[in-house]
């Protein structure tokens, strides 16, 4: 037992304890972009950073390779119409003006809730694709 599990921090054989590995890959995720978040403020913020990489790529289970094959039709009983931006689009290049804007969620996410709205799929978080 001499690694501290990166998610909790407790003393464990791998860098992810038997307890941790339980959690969701959301809660994961996100501890994950808080970890970063303290390693880029630090003073040596690349070795930080740079050994929070090390320590994910052990970790094979949760890095599996992202599959995304786009939605390419509009489903109104899953998607809602961002009517703003659909101004824009009606005012964009011609090769745009059939593409119809959809509405997600604005919280600073908005750019990783489009690709997973995309998707079609809602086992992606924004905190992972970060």
């Amino acid at each position: 037992m001499n690694n501290r599990c990166l998610f909790c921090g407790n003393w464990a054989t791998t860098v992810c304890c038997l307890s941790c590995r339980e959690m969701s890959r959301s809660a994961m995720f996100d501890t994950l972009l808080i970890q970063f978040n303290n390693a880029s403020i630090a003073d040596d913020y690349y070795n930080q950073i740079k050994i929070i990489s090390q320590q994910i790529e052990t970790l094979e289970w949760i890095l599996p390779p992202i599959r995304f094959t786009p939605v390419t039709y509009f489903d109104p009983t899953v998607h809602k119409i961002d009517q703003d931006a659909k101004l824009y689009v009606q005012k964009a290049s011609l090769d745009v003006r059939n593409m119809v804007p959809i509405e997600v969620t604005g919280n600073g996410n908005c750019l990783y809730n489009s690709v997973i709205c995309l998707s079609g799929t809602a086992v992606l978080t924004p905190s992972e694709l970060r």
